[in-house]
């Protein structure tokens, strides 16, 4: 969309000493004025500004700057910065190979279907052709809203700070060490000496077993607990509500609460939760609609600070998954089946 082959072959033939310098200055006026006329369009595009409203609302300021001004604006300093934001994210939508968000859709493939075989809503008599097509009436036929990991984590780690919901987190020793009786064992370092009760206590740190579980053997229990913590502070253990990275996090979030043995304190932590995904299926009930998309994931913000007092953004450079507190990940409306036939082949 923003190539400028006459420009191009100006440029080439100034370069090649050929060309006239007004001649290249035309051309590049020309390209300038249409590649501005193009990034308008594409900053008033309803799906282009709902896509940018699921990656960072802030850009829609320069979205709107760039439709208010129209086409034909004074490219000044400010201008040209937000013509290339559109053109940063407008290539990035049309190269990126990516199912969340406005990427594009999964699509999945059932694999080895004998003949007559039930696999996905395309199986049928001809299942054990070489490759069976079926495609839908739509381009999609789910969209879903799913909370990231972190911001689970993050209320998980909320919840934590109240002693009476942390001693229901399963403690669980780091995977690359192991107890073997009054040794724990660590790669490339000699053994490390145990007392009976820290042997005690991390034989039971498995990652399933909650803490008040672990220390209930011990004659104090109360003081396991501030040795889980010393554990934790030595980084042997882990000891938070052990959510796994992907969508079954949040039904094991919402497992950890189930298990929380004091029913006050489970009933609050539930209700936060509640409230957390409220707010997620407000943003998902938004779906094509950029204004209340917008709204929506505010919304979804601001309860995320009320519940946990944290920030909804991550910083740059963390692990895994994106900086907003959810996403959108969409399903093909397209059934394909790869047959035995070709398989056998």
């Amino acid at each position: 969309m923003f190539a400028a082959p006459e420009a191009a072959g100006a440029a080439d033939e100034l370069l090649a000493g050929r060309g006239a310098v007004e001649v290249f200055d035309e051309a590049l006026a020309g390209a300038v004025a249409a590649g501005a006329e193009r990034i308008w369009r594409i900053a008033a595009d309803p799906l282009f500004r709902e896509a940018v409203t699921w990656q960072n609302p802030g850009v829609l300021v320069a979205l709107d700057g760039i439709v208010a001004g129209g086409p034909r604006a004074v490219r000044n300093v400010r201008r040209r910065d937000r013509e290339r934001a559109v053109v940063r994210y407008w290539q990035r939508y049309c190269a990126k190979n990516e199912t969340i968000g406005f990427f594009g859709p999964v699509c999945w493939v059932g694999v080895g279907a004998a003949p007559g075989a039930e696999v996905g809503a395309g199986a049928g008599p001809d299942a054990g052709r070489a490759v069976q097509v079926r495609v839908g009436p739509g381009l999609l036929r789910e969209r879903r809203v799913f909370l990231e990991g972190w911001a689970l984590a993050a209320y998980a780690d909320h919840l934590a700070a109240d002693p009476r919901v942390r001693c229901w987190w399963p403690p669980m020793l780091l995977p690359q060490l192991s107890v073997r009786g009054r040794s724990l064992l660590r790669p490339l370092q000699p053994p490390l000496p145990l007392s009976a009760v820290e042997a005690q206590v991390l034989a039971r740190c498995d990652g399933r077993t909650a803490a008040v579980e672990v220390v209930a053997g011990l004659d104090r229990p109360q003081d396991g607990y501030l040795l889980l913590e010393r554990l934790v502070e030595r980084e042997l253990i882990t000891w938070d509500a052990a959510l796994p990275v992907g969508r079954e996090a949040e039904e094991v979030l919402r497992t950890r609460i189930a298990g929380i043995g004091d029913l006050d304190v489970r009933r609050e932590a539930a209700a936060g939760l509640a409230r957390l995904c409220a707010a997620r299926e407000a943003v998902a009930a938004a779906a094509g609609d950029a204004v209340a998309l917008r709204g929506a994931l505010a919304g979804l913000d601001a309860e995320f600070t009320a519940l946990t007092g944290g920030v909804p953004r991550r910083r740059d450079g963390q692990m895994y998954a994106g900086r907003t507190l959810c996403y959108e990940d969409t399903a093909r409306d397209l059934d394909v089946t790869v047959g035995t036939v070709l398989l056998d082949e």
